[in-house]
């Protein structure tokens, strides 16, 4: 077949091929017929006479061809775009499953991943190099099972204008940390009932939307710890808390009551407010 394409290379171009979903349709240009190597030679009485003459079925085999090719490359080139934009969407990463779901091959995403030179940043995420890399993103993609909460919740609410030097996140209790603990991340566990309580979402300073408990469950959290954070970090804490025009001290009542904070918490914002 690779064959017959190339005997009929030639007169490919001298067609308008109109491709849609479904049918294609070409037109005959019939100033090209002149072209030699179209011509055809045909003996009638002894005389050669040229034939400006295009076998239909051969015009039907290229537009097969054309049509073929042309479905190809409209599929790649779709596959591509989606694939680009879902990796805009995400600052630079590609989740193996994000593409699956939007209906893209595995086989697809590592032509893109090859030619797009993406970096392999664990199983499944991909990121491209030159974009800056959000490492709480990346964490939350990691571990999708865990929360920002505590110290690092207090740096997300613009409670602390501390960077944390390692992450805190909160987990199911039964939640195995082992591979976190070796990266120096703190894991808190929760029982289950409680593990969603002030659950929200927040932008980190990359953009990216990651999940974090509300302040409210923030300052419950660092109370019940308190042993375990800095003084500094906690006096001022309170302190921006009690500040902010967006608390919500009705909220803090009622995460305090089920966490049994409710009375050291009423003591500390008794000399606060």
């Amino acid at each position: 077949m690779r064959e017959k394409a190339q005997e009929f290379e030639p007169i490919i171009n001298k067609f308008s091929i109109i491709v849609d979903e479904k049918t294609y349709r070409y037109q005959k240009q019939l100033n090209f017929c002149k072209i030699n190597n179209l011509k055809k030679t045909a003996k009638n009485g002894g005389k050669e006479e040229d034939q400006n003459v295009i076998n239909d079925n051969s015009i039907d085999f290229c537009a097969n061809i054309i049509y073929n090719i042309s479905a190809k490359v409209v599929y790649s080139l779709n596959t591509y775009q989606r694939l680009k934009e879902l990796s805009e969407q995400n600052n630079g990463m590609l989740k193996t499953m994000d593409v699956v779901n939007a209906g893209i091959s595995k086989s697809a995403l590592a032509k893109y991943v090859k030619n797009q030179n993406l970096e392999k940043v664990c199983h499944g995420i991909y990121r491209d190099p030159d974009k800056w890399m959000d490492q709480m993103y990346l964490l939350q993609l990691r571990c999708p099972q865990t929360v920002f909460s505590h110290d690092t919740a207090l740096f997300l609410h613009d409670l602390t204008d501390r960077d944390p030097l390692y992450y805190s996140v909160t987990a199911k209790t039964g939640y195995n940390p082992s591979h976190l603990s070796k990266e120096k991340i703190k894991v808190y566990t929760i029982k289950k009932d409680l593990f969603e309580l002030g659950l929200s979402n927040i932008v980190t300073p990359f953009g990216n939307k990651v999940r974090v408990y509300d302040i409210e469950r923030t300052i419950c959290d660092i109370v019940r710890s308190r042993s375990t954070i800095e003084i500094q970090i906690f006096q001022d804490a309170l302190k921006n808390y009690s500040r902010r025009r967006d608390k919500n001290l009705l909220r803090l009542e009622e995460y305090a009551i089920q966490f049994h904070v409710e009375r050291i918490i009423r003591r500390y914002l008794e000399v606060l407010l």
